[in-house]
């Protein structure tokens, strides 16, 4: 018997700044890897902004190639996602208050 085919989605998040001040961009990156056995198709990544922050636009960035007009809480449209293949996408905030 030979197993079901499946894609399994791991995903991390990172930031650029352990902590910060009013005023102080954070840059988040998420690495989302198919470690399963089949292709994942039509990917969409979305993440909340943190309270006290808002979105930068035009920060998303896939690859390192610039994705304007997207944004993590709409969604970052990332495609398909071959198995063992990683991709990576960051955005920024930029601080706002204090909590």
């Amino acid at each position: 018997m030979s197993p079901y085919p499946h894609p399994n989605i791991q995903a991390t998040k990172a930031t650029s700044l352990a902590a910060a001040v009013v005023g102080d961009t954070i840059r988040y990156t998420l690495s989302i890897t198919n470690s399963g056995i089949d292709l994942v198709t039509d990917t969409i990544v979305t993440d909340t902004i943190p309270a006290g922050t808002s979105f930068v636009p035009d920060s998303v960035l896939i690859d390192g190639v610039a994705f304007p007009n997207a944004s993590p809480v709409a969604g970052i449209a990332i495609g398909n996602v071959a198995p063992g293949n990683t991709f990576v996408a960051s955005f920024q905030t930029s601080v706002q208050t204090l909590l």
